[in-house]
């Protein structure tokens, strides 16, 4: 998704971990329509900097530095920048590596 960048700092396929995977994703504030997605995995967002909303199966929250979220198996999610800087959030998924991560769109 064009705008969006995801790094991966914890991941079975790079440090000995298991069922740990964290990055930081960084939203653009130009350019990026997020969809809403869902999986099957556990997730938290922690907000380094910029502000967004995080909705989170229908509940809409402001996003700030410092605002955490628990984001259950299988909830409809997506968080949008709505600021005028870019967007960081850790995030965290109860998986062995990203790419065990399967993503579900509404429009698929």
């Amino acid at each position: 998704m064009s705008g969006v960048t995801w790094r991966t700092l914890v991941s079975g396929d790079r440090v000995p971990t298991s069922q740990l995977t964290v990055g930081v994703a960084e939203l653009d504030p130009h350019g990026c329509t997020p969809r809403p997605h869902r999986h099957a995995i556990a997730e938290t967002y922690y907000v380094l900097s910029g502000t967004g909303v995080l909705t989170i199966d229908g509940t809409t929250s402001p996003a700030r530095p410092g605002t955490a979220a628990f984001i259950p198996p299988g909830a409809w999610h997506v968080l949008t920048n709505q600021g005028s800087r870019t967007l960081r959030v850790l995030y965290v998924l109860a998986a062995d590596a990203f790419e065990d991560v399967v993503y579900e769109f509404p429009d698929a």
